[in-house]
């Protein structure tokens, strides 16, 4: 990444005060845009299709050899069944869904391998037929009861719905994930994933700074839900067009101080670490 890739975000920085903060972090998405397309790993070859009602799960992360697990209808019925009143963040709407478990899902895909190996899947991608994404921190679904519906008020589901616990559970929300990302319609592929693999470049290379470590981890949970190198009207262009105000993002949480102050840290140290060395004159 070049010096110039940072301009909008050095310009923003001269800001002052929330504008600054404001701007510096939709800058910072732009710079670092076409970084993270260079690291995303690239789709996962043969990918088998499930049959109406079942679902595959892939790996991108430590099995560069597993096979993706194709789960039919008949091996669902096999999983533990889940159920919940939640909130439809569509409709505002107290809404009863029953489903299988995220987590019992993914258990049995990793039975067989050491647990040095599942340790390293801390990411969960859930994916559409048409390539829409929810990206769940594991850790999140190890905690809470996440689930995969495929009824909704006691009536058939025509595929799989993701439905956090997000009003079902007291303690959910201080989480601080932008939880009605979460919620995710028609999907037939769970990809068992690294953050660093994938987004290895929006690490700090220092991890010596707490603050800042504090921010990268709201960034990674948070913000590349929506910034995350897919295809689309994202990145650069949607960056640009709000350099003043970042735009309301629906399920975001709200970001106190301190998480504001940590964030900026963040994005400040990984403009220092990325920025371009200023050339020194050659010797006469």
């Amino acid at each position: 990444m070049t010096a110039t890739s940072f301009t909008p975000l050095i310009e923003g920085m001269k800001l002052s005060g929330r504008r600054s903060f404001q701007f510096a972090t939709v800058a910072f998405f732009a710079a670092t845009r076409l970084a993270w397309s260079d690291t995303t790993p690239s789709a996962v070859p043969a990918v088998p299709v499930p049959a109406e009602g079942g679902i595959t799960v892939v790996w991108t992360a430590t099995q560069a050899s597993q096979a993706p697990t194709v789960f039919s209808s008949a091996d669902l019925t096999h999983i533990k069944r889940l159920s919940s009143s939640e909130t439809d963040p569509e409709t505002g709407k107290s809404v009863h869904w029953d489903g299988i478990s995220l987590g019992d899902l993914i258990d049995r895909t990793m039975k067989s391998i050491s647990n040095e190996k599942k340790a390293q899947i801390d990411l969960v991608v859930l994916k559409t037929a048409d390539g829409a994404e929810a990206l769940v921190p594991r850790s999140f679904i190890v905690k809470y009861p996440m689930m995969l519906a495929n009824r909704k008020d006691h009536k058939a589901l025509t595929g799989f719905e993701s439905v956090a616990p997000w009003t079902s559970q007291s303690k959910v929300k201080a989480e601080g994930l932008p939880l009605e990302t979460y919620f995710l319609k028609g999907i037939t592929q769970v990809e068992l994933g690294n953050y660093r693999e994938r987004y290895g470049s929006v690490y700090l290379k220092s991890r010596k700074e707490p603050t800042a470590l504090r921010g990268e981890k709201i960034f990674i949970q948070n913000c590349l839900s929506c910034h995350n190198g897919a295809k689309g009207e994202k990145g650069i262009t949607e960056a640009r067009r709000y350099m003043d105000q970042h735009p309301t993002v629906a399920g975001a949480p709200k970001l106190d101080e301190r998480d504001r102050r940590s964030l900026k840290t963040y994005l400040e140290t990984y403009q220092a670490e990325n920025a371009a060395p200023v050339p020194t004159a050659a010797k006469r």
